[in-house]
Protein backbone atom coordinates (compact mmCIF):
# COMPACT_ATOMS: atom_id res chain seq x y z
CA UNK A 1 0.00 0.00 0.00
CA UNK A 2 0.87 3.14 -0.95
CA UNK A 3 1.88 5.94 1.63
CA UNK A 4 0.58 9.25 1.74
CA UNK A 5 3.44 11.67 2.69
CA UNK A 6 2.67 15.23 3.97
CA UNK A 7 4.33 18.69 3.68
CA UNK A 8 5.14 18.64 7.82
CA UNK A 9 5.08 14.37 8.40
CA UNK A 10 8.67 13.93 6.83
CA UNK A 11 10.30 11.70 9.68
CA UNK A 12 9.69 8.02 8.71
CA UNK A 13 8.21 6.99 12.19
CA UNK A 14 5.64 10.04 11.83
CA UNK A 15 4.75 8.77 8.20
CA UNK A 16 4.18 5.02 9.75
CA UNK A 17 2.18 6.27 12.86
CA UNK A 18 0.40 9.02 10.24
CA UNK A 19 0.54 11.62 13.25
CA UNK A 20 3.05 14.79 13.78
CA UNK A 21 5.30 13.71 17.11
CA UNK A 22 7.79 16.44 16.20
CA UNK A 23 7.15 20.25 15.71
CA UNK A 24 7.59 20.89 12.26
CA UNK A 25 7.05 24.01 10.39
CA UNK A 26 6.55 25.15 6.48
CA UNK A 27 7.26 28.78 4.67
CA UNK A 28 5.02 29.53 2.39
CA UNK A 29 5.28 32.86 0.54
CA UNK A 30 1.60 34.44 -0.07
CA UNK A 31 0.60 37.56 -2.06
CA UNK A 32 -2.08 39.39 -2.35
CA UNK A 33 -4.32 41.41 -5.40
CA UNK A 34 -2.03 44.15 -4.87
CA UNK A 35 1.05 41.89 -5.45
CA UNK A 36 2.57 42.57 -1.84
CA UNK A 37 4.08 39.79 -0.70
CA UNK A 38 3.51 37.95 2.67
CA UNK A 39 5.33 35.37 4.23
CA UNK A 40 3.99 32.65 6.65
CA UNK A 41 5.82 30.36 8.75
CA UNK A 42 3.13 27.70 9.69
CA UNK A 43 3.96 25.47 12.76
CA UNK A 44 2.61 22.27 12.76
CA UNK A 45 2.74 20.26 16.04
CA UNK A 46 1.20 17.09 17.66
CA UNK A 47 -2.20 17.04 19.06
CA UNK A 48 -1.40 14.50 21.39
CA UNK A 49 -1.45 15.54 25.20
CA UNK A 50 1.61 12.87 25.11
CA UNK A 51 3.87 15.57 22.71
CA UNK A 52 2.65 18.66 25.01
CA UNK A 53 6.37 19.85 24.72
CA UNK A 54 6.60 19.81 21.12
CA UNK A 55 3.48 22.38 21.12
CA UNK A 56 5.13 24.84 23.86
CA UNK A 57 8.16 24.69 21.30
CA UNK A 58 5.65 25.86 18.32
CA UNK A 59 3.63 28.51 21.01
CA UNK A 60 7.62 30.35 21.28
CA UNK A 61 7.79 30.53 17.86
CA UNK A 62 4.43 31.91 17.27
CA UNK A 63 2.85 35.21 16.84
CA UNK A 64 -0.77 33.41 16.65
CA UNK A 65 -2.37 29.71 16.92
CA UNK A 66 -4.92 27.92 15.07
CA UNK A 67 -6.79 25.82 17.48
CA UNK A 68 -8.32 22.89 16.34
CA UNK A 69 -10.62 20.81 18.74
CA UNK A 70 -12.39 17.72 17.83
CA UNK A 71 -16.11 18.90 18.59
CA UNK A 72 -17.26 15.31 20.06
CA UNK A 73 -14.45 15.89 22.71
CA UNK A 74 -14.81 19.17 23.60
CA UNK A 75 -12.45 20.89 25.60
CA UNK A 76 -10.55 18.43 27.60
CA UNK A 77 -8.05 19.50 30.62
CA UNK A 78 -5.07 19.54 27.70
CA UNK A 79 -7.45 22.03 25.52
CA UNK A 80 -7.76 24.48 28.42
CA UNK A 81 -4.14 24.03 29.23
CA UNK A 82 -3.12 25.06 25.26
CA UNK A 83 -5.35 28.03 25.35
CA UNK A 84 -4.14 29.38 29.05
CA UNK A 85 -0.75 28.89 28.03
CA UNK A 86 -1.19 30.75 24.48
CA UNK A 87 -2.84 33.83 26.34
CA UNK A 88 0.60 34.05 28.82
CA UNK A 89 1.85 34.18 26.05
CA UNK A 90 -0.52 36.88 24.10
CA UNK A 91 -0.66 34.68 21.11
CA UNK A 92 -4.18 35.23 18.84
CA UNK A 93 -6.11 32.11 19.23
CA UNK A 94 -8.03 31.31 16.41
CA UNK A 95 -10.66 28.32 16.86
CA UNK A 96 -11.39 25.61 14.11
CA UNK A 97 -13.61 23.01 15.37
CA UNK A 98 -13.20 19.67 14.12
CA UNK A 99 -14.65 16.42 13.10
CA UNK A 100 -18.20 17.96 12.97
CA UNK A 101 -19.00 14.75 10.77
CA UNK A 102 -19.18 13.21 13.95
CA UNK A 103 -21.86 14.57 15.57
CA UNK A 104 -24.58 13.27 12.86
CA UNK A 105 -22.47 10.10 11.85
CA UNK A 106 -21.60 8.83 14.67
CA UNK A 107 -23.44 10.13 17.39
CA UNK A 108 -26.75 10.40 15.13
CA UNK A 109 -27.72 14.05 16.44
CA UNK A 110 -30.29 16.11 14.55
CA UNK A 111 -29.33 19.15 13.69
CA UNK A 112 -30.78 21.01 16.09
CA UNK A 113 -28.57 19.22 18.81
CA UNK A 114 -25.65 19.21 16.29
CA UNK A 115 -26.13 23.03 16.62
CA UNK A 116 -26.28 23.34 20.55
CA UNK A 117 -23.55 20.70 21.32
CA UNK A 118 -20.72 23.33 18.64
CA UNK A 119 -22.44 26.51 20.33
CA UNK A 120 -21.45 24.89 24.20
CA UNK A 121 -18.10 23.96 22.41
CA UNK A 122 -17.63 27.33 21.49
CA UNK A 123 -19.58 28.23 25.06
CA UNK A 124 -16.48 26.10 27.17
CA UNK A 125 -13.80 27.99 25.00
CA UNK A 126 -15.22 31.50 25.70
CA UNK A 127 -15.29 30.79 29.85
CA UNK A 128 -11.54 29.43 29.69
CA UNK A 129 -10.15 32.70 27.96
Amino acid sequence: MKKEYKYTDNRRDEVERQMSLKCSTLTVLLSDSRKKNFLFNFADTPGHPGFSDEVTVGMRLADGMLLVIDCVEGVTCYVERLIKEALRANLRIITVLNKIDRLVLELKLPPTDAYYKLKHTLDEINLVI
